[in-house]
């Protein structure tokens, strides 16, 4: 069974698992197992809302992404079968039908961060930028990088922390929990860092 996502591109579904492809039959990425998707239970129906997929199972309508391999939310719709987009999402069972109406751009990068999906927080505020010309998207994108730094940081990924850190252009010392100690050799070794790169 296959559902059309995006112009040129294609869902292929079988039990609980879906791939993206193109019109030549290949996957979307051959080289990314991330091009598959399972879902929770055997989607009926599948919707693409840049950059979210939605899938209609049983327990109601799954919310992922491409690069995500956890649910972004799960919606409790009794008996839902199909799914269907204009302006708006509508959802409906044989006796009920549902209007879901995308939250804002801003509310969702918000949302994001608060859940750590720093990458799809990213891709939506450039969203932003580009159908409203965003004056705060700036600021939105410094305030991504900067707790994206810090999450990679206490997770030791010491190196994509010190980039992500170095390109907000942020005092390190002031975003890490150390002591006096750390965060004088913290400022150093950033500091050698920045001069080595120039040089």
């Amino acid at each position: 069974v296959s559902t059309q996502s995006r112009s040129r591109y294609f869902f292929l579904f079988s039990s609980e698992w879906s791939i993206l492809i193109g019109e030549d039959g290949k996957p979307y990425n051959k080289d990314d197992s991330r091009s598959n998707i399972k879902w929770c239970d055997s989607p009926v129906a599948l919707l693409y809302c840049d950059p979210y997929i939605m899938a209609v199972v049983n327990k109601g309508l799954e919310v992922k992404t491409i690069r995500h391999v956890e649910p972004i939310q799960v919606l409790e719709l009794p008996k839902v079968r199909f799914v269907a987009q204009d302006k708006n999402i509508f959802v409906a069972s044989t006796s009920h039908l549902w209007c879901i109406k995308p939250r804002e751009y801003v509310f969702q990068v918000e949302r994001l961060v608060e859940i750590k999906l720093f990458d799809l927080a990213e891709t939506i505020n450039r969203m932003t930028k580009e159908s409203d010309d965003d004056p705060n998207y700036a600021a939105r994108l410094r305030k991504i990088n900067t707790q994206y730094a810090y999450h990679d940081f206490i997770n030791k990924r010491f190196t994509a922390a010190m980039e992500r850190f170095q390109k907000t252009d942020v005092n390190v010392s002031l975003h890490l929990p150390w002591s006096k100690r750390e965060k004088e050799c913290v400022c150093v070794c950033v500091c050698v860092c920045v001069c080595v790169c120039v040089c």
